[in-house]
């Protein structure tokens, strides 16, 4: 995910809950985007193939995930879009809210490799 960030400038890609059920974003990225949010509902075992369909468009390398995937956003500077992919039916018992909460973090500008 560290590799994520050189590409920062332009866009940057970021998923939400690796470990915990609620991971919240700190207070200085807990706010409403300043940028378009466009917020997608699918089930939990598409989310990994439309988030790297996302990555694609705004020009990443599909990744290899590993890890529990609930969501993810793509934030695009450039366009001033943030698209943010949620699990309908999330694992962990993961709330969507939390999710939710968590990808508008890095809309609003919480770095992918969640440094707070």
């Amino acid at each position: 995910m560290r590799a994520l960030l050189i590409l920062a400038l332009l866009a940057s890609p970021v998923f939400a809950g690796q470990h915990d059920v609620e991971w919240n974003p700190p207070a200085r990225f807990d706010h409403a985007p300043t940028v378009t949010v466009i917020q997608h509902l699918a089930p939990y075992d598409q989310v990994r193939s439309l988030c790297n369909a996302a990555f694609r468009r705004y020009g990443f390398e599909p990744l290899v995930m590993s890890y529990r995937t609930n969501g993810c956003a793509v934030l695009s500077n450039y366009a001033n879009i943030c698209e943010i992919f949620i699990a309908s039916d999330p694992r962990g018992g993961t709330p969507i809210s939390a999710i939710v909460r968590h990808e508008r973090g890095h809309c609003a500008g919480w770095p992918a490799d969640h440094p707070e």
